[in-house]
């Protein structure tokens, strides 16, 4: 009889020991990060966190999001390995907008809930893609790659009051469109983008009476002449006088194996008929026919001082 009440009360014990011990897989403490914490649509956020002390068998660790903060379902569920003190793993986005809650459990330990945003990326698109005066003569010269706006209008024209019809990409510009303005000198037009970024624009107008027209020949399968030095705003018509077409590419060098620079291109030049551009600010512009770039005499520059 003493044995059989020591053994029961061995067990006893141990089941008191048994009940008063930690799970293994149980732990003191867990943690929950996000990043980023707002997103666009489609794009990858990562969940990551810590697990102390080190688990001492393995265990699954369950990630959960919710809409409103509050009703929470499983997202996933990781398995974590014995001895494990951390954990990583990556959520993408869908399609639907505002924050999305998540919260991360293992055991009776649960993280406090923390928020992604999803929103659709504000746009940096920032561009003046047409400007017009009234009266104007011609066409208005927009140089992209430099931000320069130029244009001419008559000789007689008050340059001191003009109002500008502008359209942009983006979302607004100012001076605004069709507000007047004094263009006596170059004036900066600002485009900024939905996400608030920013580019300017340098406008210039200049009189018919101060604008110069220079020619430059295509005869013999050469420009004439190679090397010509003009005023900003002035305008270089090409001729081709050759019974074979050419083309006016501006290049990066003089090279033979120069490399288009995109600024300006006049594509096919058929004999009899020309090409023209307006060179707004300084600097020495190289430019080549594409067809027959081989030929040393085929190659030219325009210097803008």
């Amino acid at each position: 009889m003493t044995r059989i009440l020591a053994v029961a009360a061995l067990a006893a014990a141990l089941l008191l020991v048994a009940a008063a011990a930690p799970s293994p897989a149980a732990a003191g403490s867990l943690s929950l990060k996000i990043s980023p914490s707002s997103v666009s649509p489609f794009e990858t956020v990562t969940l990551s966190g810590t697990v102390t002390p080190k688990l001492k068998r393995p265990a699954k660790l369950t990630l959960q999001t919710s809409f409103d903060g509050a009703s929470f379902t499983t997202l996933k569920k990781l398995s974590l390995a014995k001895g494990a003190t951390k954990y990583k793993t990556t959520w993408v986005a869908g399609a639907t907008l505002g924050p999305i809650y998540f919260r991360a459990r293992l055991g009776a330990l649960t993280t406090q809930k923390l928020v992604v945003t999803v929103a659709v990326a504000a746009s940096s698109a920032k561009a003046i893609t047409a400007f017009t005066i009234p009266g104007q003569a011609g066409a208005t010269a927009i140089n992209e790659t430099d931000k320069t706006i130029a244009l001419t209008v008559p000789s007689g024209t008050d340059l001191t009051s003009l109002a500008p019809t502008l359209t942009i990409t983006g979302a607004s510009v100012s001076p605004a469109s069709g507000v007047a303005h004094d263009f006596t000198g170059p004036v900066t037009y600002t485009v900024t983008a939905a996400d608030a970024s920013t580019q300017p624009y340098t406008v210039t107008v200049a009189k018919s009476a101060d604008v110069q027209i220079i020619d430059v020949q295509i005869i013999s399968f050469a420009f004439s002449p190679t090397t010509l030095t003009v005023k900003p705003g002035t305008t270089v018509v090409w001729t081709n006088n050759d019974p074979y077409s050419h083309t006016v590419t501006a290049v990066d060098s003089l090279d033979l194996n120069a490399t288009p620079t995109g600024l300006f291109n006049s594509g096919y030049i058929a004999g009899g008929h020309t090409f023209r551009y307006t060179f707004t600010t300084p600097g020495t512009f190289f430019y080549e026919c594409q067809i027959h770039y081989l030929d040393p005499a085929m190659h030219a520059q325009v210097i803008v001082q």
